[in-house]
């Protein structure tokens, strides 16, 4: 199956084109580059011919996109697709028939980041397929240097998005490191949990060993599976985001499953999956549930 990336000339596009020109034989795939360009509003007079000039422009976009491919990737299988639409739901369309689908992150205010309304986001939230998003200045393989980085929490989503990151390590020549956060219930004073509250009873080598046992568990799956692989666990204390964020900074990409549990509960409604997203100092891999 192919590997889709939209593709609109802006800097957080070329990163994406570039990763994804790169990425693209590794995985087996040729290339798709899909440039969008959202029409006006049709009952305007002129409606037609403004359609037309939008649709050759998306078709010249399209064109450079698969030069600035091809100057990344010069064996890479690249083929262009200029169409009218809208990007988002033109991107989410194509990813049912798509191995993988790649998006750029502009560089936003943390006032504007906060919005859940991007072409990034709607696509990582609504695509059928494993979703790559690709920051202006994270564009980077993962590497002997540059660890896949998976976050788990035992889930079956987080299973799968180990699953996704061991065939990722794998192709790159990575190795993989497993990674669960945790925090232990914080009580206020005027807090009253019931006699017998696991809040009351869990302490933080419980809430820890919770978060282990997660690890332990997806490490002993990728040994499994892939046996010549090298993979680590780490346990980590804090906001699953913000410990995620830190290991992207050293990551050649981090993965994440959805609708987890624990630390990673809710990535995809939540504050987790938006956070690691717009924070990240490596290509993000949002491996939705039914998107494999």
């Amino acid at each position: 199956m192919p590997v889709v990336v939209g593709y609109d000339e802006s800097l957080a596009s070329v990163a994406a084109v570039r990763w994804a020109a790169e990425a693209a034989p590794r995985l087996g795939s040729d290339l798709a580059v899909v440039s969008v360009s959202e029409p006006a509003d049709q009952t305007t007079a002129g409606a037609s011919s403004s359609y037309a000039e939008l649709r050759r422009a998306s078709r010249a976009a399209a064109v450079r996109g698969v030069d600035l491919g091809r100057s990344s990737a010069p064996d890479a299988v690249i083929t262009g697709v200029g169409v009218v639409g809208g990007p988002a739901g033109e991107l989410v369309a194509r990813s049912s028939e798509a191995g993988l689908v790649v998006v750029g992150r502009n560089s936003r205010s943390a006032l504007q980041a906060a919005v859940l309304g991007s072409v990034s986001f709607a696509v990582a939230l609504h695509a059928r397929c494993p979703v790559v998003v690709v920051g202006e200045a994270a564009e980077r393989q993962p590497g002997p240097s540059w660890p896949v980085v998976v976050g788990t929490d035992g889930s079956r989503p987080a299973m799968s998005a180990v699953a996704l990151a061991t065939e990722f390590a794998s192709r790159w020549g990575a190795p993989l490191q497993i990674v669960s956060a945790w925090r232990a219930p914080a009580l206020t004073p005027w807090q009253d949990p019931p006699e017998g509250s696991v809040m009351v009873r869990a302490s933080r080598q419980a809430w820890m060993s919770v978060a282990r046992a997660a690890v332990d568990e997806a490490v002993a799956q990728v040994q499994e599976s892939a046996p010549g692989l090298t993979v680590t666990g780490t346990v980590a204390e804090g906001r699953a985001d913000d410990v995620l964020t830190e290991q992207s900074r050293h990551a050649g990409m981090v993965v994440i499953g959805s609708r987890g549990h624990g630390g990673f509960a809710g990535l995809m409604v939540g504050s987790v999956s938006h956070g690691v997203m717009r924070r990240a100092a490596s290509p993000v891999v949002v491996v939705r549930r039914g998107a494999l």
